[in-house]
């Protein structure tokens, strides 16, 4: 049964800010050393810098990173390449300061959310 009314909100809303409060200790954590979070992340804008470059972007980006300073990149960008266009901008910023501004989007995403 479901529970309604005042106590009902009252549970939700406190799931809600339980979900934020562990979204931002994982990006918190994430954010302190810029290694946490980074395999994804890093495939992004690595695959968004080869969209701007004209390139193929599946491909292995392991030498991809090391043209732009980005060590231990080993994983392929496997999604879809609309995915890759619309992360173009954050290749105006550098790699951790993307990684930044990307991890602040998440959490203002996340925010709106709810």
């Amino acid at each position: 049964m479901l529970i309604g009314g005042r106590l009902g909100n009252l549970v939700l809303n406190l799931v809600a800010l339980a979900a934020v409060g562990v979204h931002l200790f994982y990006v918190a954590r994430g954010l302190r050393s810029l290694a946490g979070i980074a395999v994804d992340f890093t495939n992004y804008y690595l695959a968004a810098q080869l969209v701007v470059t004209g390139e193929d972007f599946y491909v292995n980006l392991g030498h991809v990173g090391q043209r732009f300073g980005i060590a231990d990149v080993w994983l392929p960008y496997t999604l879809t390449p609309i995915f890759a266009i619309l992360f173009t901008p954050f290749t105006l910023l550098s790699h951790d300061t993307a990684k930044w501004a990307w991890n602040g989007l998440q959490v203002v995403f996340l925010v709106v959310a709810l």
